[in-house]
């Protein structure tokens, strides 16, 4: 079981997006363009609804925009791969 289903974290999720920013030096990862704090979208590379966890390793930054962008793709691809049936069931 994931540890924000049990309710537990060992950093707040402001310290963890804090932390994932600085790692990235405030680059988005899908455009490669500064990202300002107020624009910040942080993304899980492993969605937490599939056991990812809340930890700077499993943090992207990204900006809004580019965030919507990476997920419009994302789910465009999985249409593709796996057909719309096994999508309506995720």
């Amino acid at each position: 079981m994931p540890n924000y289903e049990k309710g537990y974290r060992k950093k707040s999720w402001h310290q963890i997006r804090k932390e994932a920013y600085e790692k990235a030096d405030g680059l988005c990862k899908y455009c490669e363009k500064k990202v300002l704090w107020e624009e910040y979208d942080a993304h899980h590379r492993l969605p937490r609804w599939l056991g990812g966890a809340d930890n700077v390793a499993n943090t992207d930054v990204y900006h809004r925009k580019c965030h919507q962008e990476y997920h419009k793709k994302e789910k465009k691809e999985r249409r593709r791969l796996w057909g719309a049936s096994l999508e309506n069931k995720l």
